[in-house]
């Protein structure tokens, strides 16, 4: 564990299997590398990337504190663990493998105009995705999506498989794709373009 944020203009950061946990959050300069491949990254502050190489953590979890993922381009991640905080993306894409858990009203994730791929059907009970500009895709059917919100507002919808809005509050997207067979339920009217 590192002591305070974390500032690397030239240099590199290597974990192959252990977690690394950053209490201030990190900043790293073009130049810099932070390889965490296998790892479990533990972020108490936000995450600043931008010119620099990036290799995700297979565990990408937030600690005490929201945090904001700054210039990575595209993360893709095994697992995300929310931990009751906000997730806010601003120059990084995500991907998250494994199923994601959102059953606390402060989980959240906002993509702004970024993209987030959902490879497996999300659980969720609580919380929100928020999108304004961003393509959000889910590519495991959504049929038990118990409570919580999604905003889509100006953003893409492109689905995989099934989709059930009925429980959640959801405001829809201003571009809706289907690729493969699957079904939205629940949505009400829909106007889309």
């Amino acid at each position: 564990a590192f002591s305070g944020a974390l500032t690397v203009t030239n240099g590199s950061i290597l974990s192959s299997g252990g977690t690394v946990t950053l209490p201030g959050g990190a900043a790293l300069g073009a130049g810099s590398a932070l390889n965490e491949a296998g790892s479990v990254m533990a972020l108490n502050g936000d995450l600043t990337l931008t010119g620099a190489t990036f290799v995700a953590p297979s565990t990408l979890t937030l600690n005490n504190v929201n945090v904001e993922l700054i210039g990575a381009d595209v993360i893709i991640v095994d697992t995300l663990k929310l931990n009751d905080k906000q997730l806010t993306l601003s120059g990084s894409d995500l991907t998250v493998s494994n199923q994601l858990t959102i059953d606390h009203a402060e989980e959240q994730i906002d993509t702004r105009a970024e993209d987030l791929t959902l490879s497996t059907a999300p659980s969720m009970s609580s919380g929100s995705i928020t999108s304004s500009g961003g393509k959000i895709t889910l590519q495991g059917s959504s049929t038990d999506w118990a409570s919580g919100t999604l905003t889509l507002t100006g953003s893409e919808l492109a689905l995989d498989a099934s989709l059930d809005v009925t429980n959640p509050t959801f405001t829809a997207p201003a571009d809706l794709s289907l690729n493969a067979d699957g079904t939205l339920t629940g949505a009400g009217d829909l106007s889309v373009s």
